[in-house]
């Protein structure tokens, strides 16, 4: 025979409302956390005006207002270097290092002054001679702007530059006439490929070194004794 146990009817619905109430309140206490997680406002970065290029940039090309755009982007992952619009005032004439993307936020390394034109972009007359037959100039790293004397013919503010051993001398083309003329003379050659414009270097001429003379001997010495001259040694 088995025994079965029954609960009351009563006993039954406490227990039900107990398993109920436990569990509005877990979810109750879920719910009021996330209320208190929305309450608390999420922390703002701070944001700082830079320049953006808005179109593509190639090298050398001028750095002008209309290129460029303003936008708000967040500080800690800009350069720092990144041009606000304070400073792109501060930049008229610059031209971009290397070329630049559109979006790309512009860095003061990115602008650099307008390269000058070389002498050979800037002159229209050229010459090249071996640096052995341009005297009186030291070893030139950088175009350097001189005045040249030959027989007879000066050139002013000539431009000369190192080239592969030689010097490229380049002036403007209204004195390509005295270029001409001091190559005609043999000194300076036109630039060109054959051997013929490149003269051989005139050798400095030989100097007798100068004869050094002898200047003769003093007489020795005497060597007194406190004594008369005939009783001397």
């Amino acid at each position: 025979m088995t025994v079965r146990w029954r609960l009351p009817l009563s006993a039954l619905r406490a227990q039900t409302l107990r398993v109920l109430g436990a569990g509005v309140f877990v979810a109750l206490g879920v719910y009021i956390q996330g209320l208190e997680g929305a309450a608390i406002p999420a922390p703002t970065q701070a944001t700082v005006e830079v320049v953006v290029l808005a179109q593509d940039l190639p090298r050398h090309a001028p750095l002008s207002a209309d290129k460029f755009r303003v936008r708000a982007l967040v500080a800690e992952v800009l350069p720092a270097d990144s041009v606000t619009p304070a400073d792109f005032t501060g930049l008229a004439g610059r031209v971009a290092r290397t070329a630049l993307r559109a979006g790309q936020v512009l860095t003061l390394g990115d602008a650099v002054i307008a390269p000058k034109p070389t002498p050979r972009q800037r002159l229209g007359a050229h010459v090249r001679v071996p640096s052995t037959q341009v005297q009186g100039i030291e070893r030139i790293q950088v175009p350097v702007q001189r005045d040249l004397y030959g027989p007879g013919i000066t050139l002013y503010g000539a431009w000369i530059e190192a080239l592969d051993g030689d010097y490229r001398i380049s002036v403007a083309a209204e004195h390509a006439p005295t270029l001409a003329q001091i190559a005609r003379q043999g000194s300076l050659a036109v630039e060109c490929a054959a051997p013929s414009c490149r003269p051989s270097p005139t050798p400095a001429p030989e100097v007798a070194p100068p004869v050094i003379r002898s200047a003769p001997l003093p007489p020795p010495l005497r060597v007194s004794y406190g004594l008369f001259p005939s009783e001397q040694p």
